[in-house]
């Protein structure tokens, strides 16, 4: 059976918390897509990097991307890579 788009997005935030263990705020899955061949879930995890202001406004560091490839066979991370926005 194949993966799901919520098996391959859980299977890409944790392996995202396992790597950066919890070193940045606001982690959050922001685009899934299954390629064309069904092979591989693109996973979209946008977040920020540590507010370190004393100050009770928001985070107001820039958005982060990176893409996970998951497998849609096995639910495994195949890749990680930096996703550039304009």
């Amino acid at each position: 059976m194949k993966t799901t788009a919520k098996e391959a997005s859980k299977a890409a935030l944790a392996y995202f918390e396992d790597i950066f263990q919890a070193k940045y705020d606001n982690v959050a899955v922001e685009e899934i897509e299954l390629l064309e061949d069904s092979t591989l879930w693109l996973v979209t995890i946008g977040y920020q990097l540590p507010e370190t202001s004393l100050l009770l406004i928001p985070n107001s560091s820039p958005r982060q991307y990176k893409v996970f490839q998951v497998s849609a066979d096995t639910a495994d991370v195949k890749s990680m890579k930096i996703r550039k926005v304009n």
